[in-house]
């Protein structure tokens, strides 16, 4: 008889607690698993405010560019003014801005230098806008201006888009 209670006693002992190590490891388990499962939503969330983000921002630059382009050209289309032209660059460009600002933090350091350097550019563009729009700068001058104008939209600013398109791919294609 003791025999058989020292046998009971065993088998439901060693159950009793290969069942506790079980429950402990699986709560642990559990615990890992919901920690995890937070993270990739996390990413998750990240990534889609980054393509949001940087579909509105390159839609605005590409469209800003060509508006750039426009300006910078000798001749105009019928119904082109510098005026609209110039309206809709800026336009453009500062709902780009605004996205930008409101999700640089979304962005690496090097897609980040990209776009500064983008709208940099286009701000020295706009200079010299405001610069060859004042009647006061002739000649040679006015020349010269007009050519680093051109430079500007059509040798600077398409690279520099290139670049931040290309990022912006390596971005949204993780």
């Amino acid at each position: 008889m003791r025999q058989l209670a020292d046998f009971l006693l065993t088998v439901i002992g060693s159950g009793a607690g290969a069942t506790l190590v079980g429950a402990w490891f699986k709560r642990k388990f559990d615990v890992q698993l919901q920690t995890q499962i937070a993270a990739l939503k996390r990413n998750d969330r990240i990534h889609e405010q980054q393509v949001n983000a940087l579909l509105q921002i390159h839609s605005n630059l590409d469209r800003a560019l060509f508006y750039a382009q426009r300006l910078s050209a000798s001749g105009r289309l019928e119904g082109e003014s510098d005026t609209m032209l110039g309206k809709r660059l800026l336009e453009k460009l500062g709902s780009a801005s605004d996205v930008f600002s409101a999700n640089s933090l979304l962005f690496d350091d090097s897609l980040n230098k990209q776009l500064h350097e983008f709208f940099q550019t286009m701000l020295n563009f706009q200079i010299l806008i405001g610069v060859l729009s004042d009647q006061a700068t002739q000649g040679d001058a006015r020349a010269k201006l007009w050519r680093e104008l051109q430079d500007n939209a059509y040798a600077k600013l398409p690279p520099l888009l290139k670049a931040v398109c290309f990022s912006a791919r390596s971005v949204i294609h993780r």
